[in-house]
């Protein structure tokens, strides 16, 4: 890009004509033509302050390459701070799902330990001796057993066989 290009693209991003560029600078609207035809070129001092009416440094406006640069350097540098956000993120997410998978865990094993409880529970039933029964008891076989084993009940069975019942039987 030439230094005229340079002069007009600034002057239009700034919004100014080129008759009040040239007031501003204290000169021609038909000088301010020539700088961006590249018929002619500015002076340093005149350089100097478009470059302070395009708030921009004397480098920019001379250089457009300083430009790039820059402009390259501003992306490099939001890449990096992008990476950073994004490492962030997942750095919590990752927490995140470790303490709700810790959470889901201890109520696996909380759950397990009742269920083993429970089971321990059944078979020490079943381990047992058989009730004996006394002479006066109206059952002449009894057992009993638990089936249905769930997380909050559990079923009981019970075998019995009566005897014949009399008036002076005692339970």
């Amino acid at each position: 890009m030439t230094l005229g290009e340079r002069i007009q693209k600034y002057r239009k991003m700034k919004g100014l004509s080129q008759e009040e560029l040239g007031k501003l600078l204290h000169i021609s609207r038909q000088t301010i033509s020539k700088w961006e035809s590249n018929l002619s070129s500015p002076d340093i001092q005149s350089c100097k302050a478009m470059a302070d009416v395009f708030c921009i440094s004397l480098e920019e406006l001379l250089d457009e390459s300083k430009k790039i640069k820059t402009d390259q350097s501003n992306n490099h540098r939001n890449m990096i701070i992008i990476f950073g956000i994004v490492i962030f993120l997942a750095f919590i997410m990752e927490s995140y799902v470790a303490v709700k998978m810790s959470e889901r865990m201890d109520a696996l094993e909380e759950a397990n330990s009742s269920l083993q409880q429970q089971i321990n529970d059944f078979y020490d039933y079943q381990n047992r001796e058989p009730i004996t029964l006394d002479t006066n008891s109206i059952c002449t076989y009894f057992s009993g057993y638990i089936s249905d084993i769930k997380k909050d009940s559990y079923n009981i069975n019970i075998d019995l066989i009566l005897k014949n019942y009399q008036d002076n039987t005692t339970a």
